[in-house]
């Protein structure tokens, strides 16, 4: 638990994997929590905040994310309230990549932004705009996403 926060089932799984008495591991568990060391709502809503600073994700793959890590749906649903959107999410993931993008053609560019952000889980919905508004910015001079010195559309 120094490392990062922990879930409760993360702690559970981890004791039990030590040979250790269940009731110690639900008393220890019981004494994580009155302390305020172990709150699976705080750690949906930590994950869910850093992986929006660090690591973009649509809500869809935060909430995957959240199961697997044994939070219940009830506090995967409050972390995700607080979250952004997926159109914004969307933005920041690109903004990360698209120094990577630089000198394609819009054909090209538009495959490698969609399938980054796909991979990402956003749907086509959300990658639409993030591209148009990637590609304005990495082409300034583009009206419309044509571009004023002829480069391939």
């Amino acid at each position: 638990m120094s490392f990062r926060p922990r879930s409760i089932t993360e702690v559970r799984k981890n004791l039990q994997g030590r040979d250790i008495p269940l009731s110690l591991i639900e008393e220890t568990i019981k004494l994580l929590q009155s302390n305020s060391l172990l709150n699976d709502l705080k750690f949906a809503q930590d994950w869910v905040a850093n992986r929006s600073d660090f690591h973009p994700r649509s809500q869809s793959a935060l909430r995957l994310e959240l199961r697997m890590k044994g939070i219940a749906e009830e506090d995967i649903q409050k972390a995700l309230e607080i979250g952004l959107d997926d159109e914004t999410l969307a933005l920041l993931a690109a903004q990360k990549y698209k120094h990577r993008l630089k000198g394609l053609n819009k054909i090209e560019f538009r495959k490698k932004i969609s399938s980054y952000l796909s991979r990402k889980g956003f749907s086509f919905t959300s990658i639409n705009p993030v591209f148009t508004t990637i590609w304005n910015e990495i082409h300034p001079g583009s009206e419309n996403g044509v571009s004023i010195n002829n480069e391939e559309n």
